[in-house]
């Protein structure tokens, strides 16, 4: 009968044993290897995942850069909403009303200004 599905001879049970040996301990090394879920701290729980804690002269350095990039785009957004409400009351002045375009420049004001209020206090 195992002729009739292409096999020559039936699998013994030696080789069976012996594939169960071989295969089952190397699979088991596999799942063995792996962190159980949910065993991992969480980057922030300690200061032994902070690689800056043996270098405190980089940490401050990068703060620094940091707080250096915050002033600057809180300075560039500032001038930006200097620019653009001059072009809206400039244009409030020509129209006598307030058109489409200066509603669309309006909220571009307020969306700006939001954020430069949002990023002076930090957030």
């Amino acid at each position: 009968m195992a002729e009739h599905f292409g096999l020559a001879r039936p699998a013994s049970a030696g080789a069976l044993l012996l594939a169960s040996l071989v295969c089952v301990p190397a699979m088991r090394a596999q799942v063995d290897a792996r962190p159980p879920a949910g065993s991992l701290p969480h980057p922030d729980a300690s200061e032994e995942n902070d690689p800056f804690r043996n270098n405190p002269e980089l940490r401050e350095r990068l703060q620094k850069g940091r707080a250096t990039e915050r002033q600057r785009r809180i300075v560039d957004d500032a001038n930006r909403l200097v620019v653009l409400t001059a072009q809206y009351r400039t244009a409030l002045a020509a129209h006598g009303t307030a058109t489409a375009d200066d509603q669309k420049l309006l909220i571009q004001i307020e969306k700006l200004a939001r954020e430069v209020k949002d990023r002076m206090r930090g957030m």
